[in-house]
């Protein structure tokens, strides 16, 4: 130890940025926690919105709740109010815990001053509610932020599920009320101390034994033979809010303003095309296609999850075009884009911005990009954009085309001037790139040649369609890829297909011979497996859809 001096130790933090050198966990920890508190957000004004609805129908304003349904894309097909819970019940219990600790009651609603700022939110489209809510949750998660760094490894981010203290506790347990990651709570709502971990009661009912794990009464109710464990109750619905990917139809913020009902008509039109069945497609579920998938993170995945990585000239790209034969796969990693990327998917067709009105084609596509900026980040998938964006220089254009492609052009073009616009990512498709304006190609930046899947692709195709279930041991996957030589994905997809109807069709044969239903067996109605011979066959009647000459072409373009 030197003795020149005292030595200077450097205070702790708990800064969620994180020290030196641990600048990497840091970012991932604070992504971490942004998503699991959008997941909670979301879910939580999904929870809002279906009580409402229920409120609504039990008090018979039934346009009402069409009007509701209609505007937030959350309907009673979808979700329905859990057992026991009510709008009316809510309120009623927080007014009684509201007077039990603050010895008054509270105040729902007070008489309007007449300013009007209220008919301005309405006539404003809800975006002052919008900004409101949104202030609203930056103050229910400002005290979260100084506990990112501190024991991240052991914190379970957004399951927080506090629960409401009953009104017979003591004073002394009532002051002990806390949140148990040691979040302050948001306004007058209570969060309330974690479980405790007492002992089984003495006192158990006759027949259970207190040492029975099924029937322990450690957490107070219990039925003979059969116990009720709140705990996990929450933990596996816990899981199940994991398991569930709140982000579709997951409920959407109202639309923006618009100046007159007609433009309002025609963006209730555009919403029409947001995405919100999930395709369940992965990443990992596409065979091959590293490079193409690398981009497409690049571009969508990862601005979302990491944002500081991207600003300044680093910025992400702002369109991509996938072009190559058709059947390789370029609407497939349209869907894993949909599913994984965690954005706003709008799934754009010529029918959504093609109208025989004058005038009507152009606002469509403003629109559309006025949304796309609402509702960013956001994706716009456009798939055969040869159909929409050919080239203006071939004679006969109709002036309302020529027009409308224009307008494409401005609004992709004009994406880097306007409010969110480094958010929103336009992805293309076409099987004819060739044909498409140049002007398109220029704000398009990358064009990714999505090819013929190569002979390891091939097998680990016809591997993960033809599983062990369908198939018999004997499966030579590389004679498979080597027979398949040329074709795509599509085709290959065809020939297992094929191939597992062949057995299929034999065992239907069987069924209509046998006249009496009495001498089927278990084995006759047993499904046959797909043999080696039956892929051969499937094969040598089914032709590639893909020509050796438009593969040149394609290369050479």
């Amino acid at each position: 130890m030197s003795h020149g001096g005292p030595v200077r130790l450097q205070p702790l933090s708990n800064d969620p940025a994180g020290a030196p050198g641990s600048s990497l966990q840091a970012i991932k920890i604070q992504q971490k926690v942004r998503e699991d508190n959008e997941k909670a957000r979301l879910k939580r004004v999904k929870g809002a919105l279906v009580l409402v609805m229920q409120f609504l129908l039990d008090q018979g304003y039934v346009n009402t709740l069409q009007t509701l349904q209609q505007e937030c894309n959350v309907s009673f097909q979808q979700y329905m109010v859990a057992d026991n819970v009510d709008l009316l019940s809510i309120i009623m219990e927080y007014e009684q815990y509201f007077e039990f600790r603050f010895n008054r009651r509270p105040k729902l609603f007070r008489v309007a001053d007449g300013t009007g700022n209220h008919m301005e939110d309405i006539q404003g489209g809800g975006e002052a509610v919008v900004s409101r809510r949104r202030n609203a949750d930056q103050l229910c998660n400002r005290g979260r932020k100084s506990t990112v760094g501190v024991a991240a490894s052991k914190i379970g981010y957004g399951n927080i599920t506090p629960s409401v203290a009953p009104p017979c506790c003591s004073n002394q347990d009532a002051r002990k009320v806390t949140v148990a990651s040691g979040s302050p709570a948001c306004g007058n709502a209570i969060a309330l101390a974690p479980k405790s971990h007492a002992k089984p009661s003495s006192l158990s009912p006759k027949g259970i034994h207190p040492g029975n794990r099924d029937v322990e009464l450690d957490h107070g109710l219990s039925l003979e033979g059969q116990r009720i464990d709140f705990a996990f109750d929450q933990q596996a619905e816990n899981n199940g809010a994991e398991g569930e990917d709140v982000y579709f139809g997951r409920a959407l913020k109202p639309l923006p303003r618009f100046p007159t009902a007609e433009l309002q008509e025609l963006a209730m039109a555009v919403q029409r095309d947001i995405l919100d069945v999930n395709p369940n497609v992965r990443w990992n579920g596409i065979a091959a296609l590293d490079e193409v998938k690398r981009l497409l993170k690049e571009a969508v995945v990862m601005p979302v999850k990491y944002p500081q990585l991207f600003a300044g000239i680093v910025r992400p790209w702002k369109g991509i075009l996938l072009f190559g034969p058709p059947g390789t796969g370029k609407t497939l990693l349209a869907k894993a884009v949909a599913t994984e990327c965690r954005t706003t998917f709008f799934n754009i067709s010529a029918a959504s911005v093609v109208s025989k009105w004058r005038g009507d084609s152009e606002k469509l596509v403003r629109i559309l990009f006025d949304l796309a900026v609402h509702y960013a980040p956001t994706t716009i998938f456009i798939d055969e954009i040869d159909s929409l964006m050919s080239s203006r220089t071939g004679e006969g254009m109709h002036e309302g085309s020529r027009r409308m492609k224009t307008e494409l052009l401005i609004q992709m073009d004009g994406l880097s001037k306007r409010r969110g616009g480094e958010v929103v990512f336009v992805l293309a498709a076409s099987n004819t790139p060739w044909d498409l304006d140049m002007a398109m190609l220029r704000r398009l930046e990358k064009r990714i040649l999505v090819g013929l899947p190569s002979h390891e692709a091939r097998a680990t195709m016809f591997r993960q369609i033809l599983t062990p279930a369908v198939t018999t041991q004997n499966i030579d996957w590389d004679a498979c890829a080597n027979i398949t030589e040329g074709m795509s994905g599509a085709d290959i997809d065809v020939i297992c297909r094929e191939a597992m109807m062949r057995p299929i069709r034999l065992m239907i044969e069987q069924l209509e011979s046998t006249g009496d239903s009495r001498d089927l067996t278990p084995e006759t109605l047993r499904r046959p497996l797909v043999t080696m011979g039956d892929i051969t066959a499937s094969v040598a009647c089914t032709q590639s859809s893909v020509r050796k000459s438009d593969l040149i072409k394609y290369e050479d373009w």
